[in-house]
């Protein structure tokens, strides 16, 4: 391989490595070229050396990802990391803490990352069908008098403009007569 495309497959290599993703179509930021330049013992590249060629750049993806045991991220890896964080989220139903969970799974796995947006709908979706079922089944277990009692909650005063989990839900006004009094 010429130089430039050397030290671009080294950049897809390290790029899928690291982030678990290709990079994006384009130019080898200058200090990561020079960088890979030395670690492979030849001279850097001109600016913009790298890709000359496009498909160059995605024929060196596509090899990147071979070398490195990476598959892509489909319909079936989808099924997969939706069974897994389903799991997950009975255990850990925080957005943020199963987001980079899946990550973490998608990587030990080798299957490449979709786009933040892909993965935060679905991270989004199963922890809304978690606390949904859990409340459901929440639900089901009270008795016919703690219902009632529930739904009472709910219902709005007519002369306060407010139900009693509204005023429940407030946080405690300063401690002053008018406060104590207040229903």
């Amino acid at each position: 391989r010429r130089p430039e495309n050397r030290i671009g497959y080294a950049y897809h290599l390290c790029f899928l490595r690291g982030f678990g993703q290709t990079p994006p179509y384009g130019r080898i930021p200058r200090p990561i070229a020079e960088h890979l330049a030395e670690q492979l013992g030849i001279r850097p590249l001109p600016a913009g050396r790298y890709p000359i060629r496009r498909r160059s750049f995605f024929e060196h993806a596509a090899q990147a990802k071979e070398a490195l045991g990476f598959r892509s991220f489909g319909r079936k890896a989808m099924s997969r990391l939706a069974a897994v964080l389903e799991e997950e989220a009975l255990r850990q139903p925080d957005d943020r803490e199963l987001f980079f969970f899946g990550v973490r799974w998608l990587l030990k796995e080798r299957i490449l990352l979709p786009g933040r947006s892909t993965l935060d709908r679905e991270v989004t979706r199963l922890v809304n069908e978690v606390e949904s079922n859990a409340l459901g089944l929440l639900f089901k277990s009270l008795s016919n008098e703690r219902r009632e009692g529930m739904e009472k909650l709910l219902v709005v005063d007519p002369k306060k403009r407010r139900s009693a989990f509204h005023w429940l839900k407030r946080p405690p006004g300063a401690p002053t007569a008018g406060s104590i009094n207040e229903e």
